[in-house]
């Protein structure tokens, strides 16, 4: 198995010796496993074509919108026949953990968490949490609906529809966002949007009416004002 690994500005970590070592694991049936943004690297070498994949989410968004061809998901880690690619930092834990369950049974499995002092492994069906600012989520309530707002952020849905998706009314949404939040849902909602944006436009080279349109808006005058309200400067001055 061919473990690769990434951090910061994995952009700039790819090289044509490297593009040709994974083209021919792919090739000749080695396992590979991408950790935490590593995920890039496979997919600038082409070895993710048709295949759904994960990366670490602060890279997911510039995932999907320099690589479209992808299926990039929000999953600790996914396995795909001889490809595996993983969130990184604790989620490699749960992936390594899934890998020795499967070779060598659940009960080795079992012990090695007992050894780690570890009470459990996370499956491969468990998502990545993405919330907005430095609050913990504990409503599954909650949870649910900014998952929503985080698969309609290119087409934003309004507040009635998120309430018909979760079956709770439009007050029973407010009233939770402002207890566990402290915001209104579509104020959330839009700085989660203008969050991504912000991201993209730091980790891509795509112009900004392109971002603007990623990420739900339908004009860049409207989302440079957006931009503007939140962050105090013009989304140009963001990108490096």
């Amino acid at each position: 198995m061919v473990i690769v690994c990434a951090g910061e500005q994995v952009e700039r970590q790819i090289s044509a010796c490297l593009s040709r070592v994974l083209r021919l694991c792919k090739r000749f049936g080695t396992p590979l496993v991408a950790l935490g943004t590593a995920t890039w690297l496979l997919a600038e070498s082409g070895v993710l074509d048709d295949i759904a994949c994960t990366i670490h989410w602060d890279k997911r968004a510039a995932l999907a919108e320099t690589f479209a061809r992808l299926l990039v998901t929000d999953r600790l880690f996914v396995r795909e026949a001889q490809l595996a690619t993983c969130a990184g930092e604790f989620a490699s834990f749960d992936l390594v953990m899934d890998l020795i369950s499967e070779q060598l049974g659940k009960e080795i499995a079992l012990a090695v968490c007992r050894h780690t002092t570890a009470g459990h492994w996370r499956s491969a069906s468990d998502r990545q949490w993405t919330i907005t600012g430095s609050q913990t989520i504990t409503s599954k309530a909650l949870a649910d609906i900014i998952r929503i707002m985080e698969e309609h952020v290119e087409d934003p849905l309004p507040l009635r529809d998120i309430a018909r998706c979760v079956g709770r009314s439009r007050r029973q949404i407010e009233r939770l966002f402002a207890r566990c939040v402290s915001s209104s849902p579509m104020r959330y909602y839009m700085t989660l949007r203008l969050s991504r944006a912000k991201r993209l436009i730091q980790q891509t080279d795509l112009p900004i009416v392109e971002i603007a349109v990623a990420c739900g808006f339908a004009s860049a005058s409207h989302f440079s004002k957006c931009f503007r309200q939140v962050y105090g400067c013009n989304p140009s001055t963001c990108r490096g």
